[in-house]
Formats: C-alpha cells, sequence, structure tokens
C-alpha cells in the first residue's frame, strides 16, 4: 500500500511538474510576445515621432520663408514696361539720360508646379554721360528690385569731333537680362 502511495505520489508530482513545466514555457512565449511587440510598438512611435518632427520642421521652414517667397513672386511679376521704366529711372537718379530699347525675349520656361511661363527678356540700354555718373548709372541698374543682371557692359570715350556739347565725353552700352512671369512678353 505504501509503495502504491507513493507511485500516485510520484505520478502527481511528475503530472504538477509538467503541469508547471508548461506554463513556465507558455509564460515564457507570452512574454517574448509581449517584448516584441513592445520593441515594435517603440520602433513605430520612434518613426511617427520622425515623421511628425520631419513635418513640423517643413512646415516651420514654409513659413519662415512666406515673405521672401511673396517677395520672389512680386519681382518676378513685374511686367516689361515696368522694368524699362525701372531702367531709364536709374539713370535719371544717376545724373544722365538712359534710352531702353530692343528688348528681346529669351525661352521661356514653365515652373514646375505652376501655371507661370518664366520668361527671359534682355534689355538694350544706352547713354551718354560722364564717367562717375555713367558708372553710378551702371551700379543702380545693378541694383535694382527685379530678377536680373548685366551680361555687358561697355563704356566707351566719345571722340571730340562726335561731341558737339563738350560735356559727355563717354558713351554708355549695356545689355541687362531680366526674368518675369509677365504675360506681355514681346
Amino acid at each position: 500500500m505504501q509503495k502504491e502511495i507513493s507511485t500516485s505520489f510520484a505520478l502527481v508530482m511528475f503530472a504538477s511538474a509538467l503541469a508547471v513545466s508548461f506554463s513556465v514555457a507558455l509564460f515564457a512565449f507570452s512574454l517574448q510576445g509581449r517584448i516584441l511587440a513592445g520593441g515594435k510598438a517603440q520602433k513605430q512611435g520612434e518613426l511617427t515621432r520622425n515623421q511628425d518632427q520631419s513635418t513640423a520642421q517643413l512646415h516651420a521652414f514654409a513659413q519662415a520663408t512666406a515673405s521672401e517667397r511673396a517677395s520672389l513672386k512680386a519681382l518676378l511679376q513685374t511686367d516689361i514696361l515696368s522694368i524699362a521704366t525701372m531702367l531709364t529711372g536709374a539713370g535719371k537718379a544717376a545724373g544722365v539720360s538712359l534710352e531702353v530699347s530692343g528688348a528681346q525675349s529669351r525661352a521661356a520656361t514653365t515652373l514646375k508646379g505652376s501655371k507661370y511661363m518664366l520668361s527671359a527678356v534682355s534689355f538694350t540700354v544706352t547713354g551718354q554721360g560722364t564717367f562717375a555718373k555713367l558708372m553710378d548709372a551702371a551700379g543702380l541698374l545693378e541694383a535694382l528690385p527685379i530678377a536680373g543682371s548685366i551680361e555687358h557692359i561697355d563704356m566707351s570715350r566719345v571722340s571730340p569731333e562726335g561731341n558737339t556739347r563738350g560735356d559727355f565725353p563717354w558713351q554708355f552700352s549695356t545689355r541687362i537680362r531680366v526674368l518675369t512671369t509677365a504675360q506681355n512678353v514681346p
């Protein structure tokens, strides 16, 4: 009888040991699944935070450059007549009379993601005056609030027989290239 009790006790203990082992294994698998899920959630959280941070930086950059983009857009939308008026006005400010002629349109390009066509227009600007005033005019032409640049400047001394007045010993000729999105491009 003693042997039966001990065999029964051994079987119960063996079954209990199996149940405990099974429970420990189940707990380990459950814990491993939670750890993996937590790792995935952490990675997903980091990814979401990085995306949110990138989006916030992009919005901040867009807000910080809004006035500059609006200024650039306004510069590019200046019409041809206004540009010619600015060019002659620069000569008046420098004390010389400048003539604007020969506006020639170069190839137009459609701006990516925009309805505007960007055109390059070249103007020929000529005038006569003293060397100092013509150099002042060239400086003012370069500093005008338009999207453009001076491509070429030619200054030459006027010969005495070609200068009837005697007070303008220098002649000025320049080619200025301006970018515009104005619709009235020649």
